[in-house]
């Protein structure tokens, strides 16, 4: 059986997590409030493979939308409450697999995105939520086991890790200021089925990107694009008087 050519499928899966909220500025020793998230995942995938042998390597891209959700917390600190929420995922992976005739194991990691929010009500207004939207990149690594039947169809079970960072920000409510400082984590199996395009690439395509037989030749021109993940600190200083919310 052959694993090379291009494939699209869709997936579903259930997720569960856990999230760190702290309203307070970072130089603060007061800990977060820690929320368990859990939900529903499904969404389309597309990606291509190629094969040299038993070894299967190829890239993937997918977009889920999650219903990730916490119930209500109540943040001690300052008498907020909050929850958190993951309402939508995607992702570009590379991944590198070892193919048993039908069946292929394999391993993926790359950069994931996700729409993230942390809606929350500040004491002495019940009647109203702010909502705290991020957007966050992060990474995400795991394994799987596909299994190709009638041909060109593929059964996947895959289970991954996201880690989507610690994200600092300061936000003007209404006359004051409110701090938050937030991480997010969480786990997923996904099912999907996928349908293959076509087999193998022609032996000249294969040469260039599976590396096989590739003529030992580097000088010329080149052009290309490249993707990745960068994690930085940032530090902010205000002038205000000490407290979560400041007129």
């Amino acid at each position: 059986y052959s694993w090379a050519g291009a494939y699209i499928g869709a997936q579903a899966g259930h997720g569960w997590g856990r999230s760190h909220y702290a309203s307070t500025p970072p130089w603060s020793q007061e800990p977060g409030v820690p929320m368990d998230m859990a939900g529903g995942v499904v969404g389309p995938y597309a990606g291509y493979n190629f094969q040299s042998g038993g070894l299967v390597t190829g890239f993937e891209a997918d977009f889920a939308k999650t219903w990730l959700r916490s119930q209500s917390v109540l943040n001690p600190f300052d008498d907020s409450t909050v929850k958190s929420e993951i309402d939508w995922t995607a992702s570009v992976r590379g991944r590198v697999g070892y193919a048993f005739g039908n069946v292929m194991p394999y391993i993926a990691g790359g950069v994931t995105f996700a729409g993230v929010n942390f809606p929350y009500v500040l004491p002495g207004s019940p009647g109203t939520t702010h909502d705290n939207q991020q957007t966050r990149i992060g990474w995400t690594a795991g394994a799987g086991l596909e299994y190709a039947v009638l041909g060109n169809l593929i059964l996947r079970g895959e289970y991954r890790y996201t880690d989507l960072g610690e994200k600092f920000e300061v936000k003007r409510v209404g006359a004051g200021i409110h701090f938050a400082d937030t991480s997010v984590t969480n786990h997923e199996f996904r099912a999907g089925v996928a349908v293959k395009f076509g087999g193998p690439p022609s032996s000249s395509v294969d040469r260039v990107l599976s590396f096989s037989n590739a003529p030992a030749v580097w000088s010329g021109l080149y052009a290309g694009a490249l993707a990745g993940f960068n994690q930085s600190q940032a530090t902010y200083v205000g002038l205000a008087s000490p407290g979560h919310y400041v007129p």
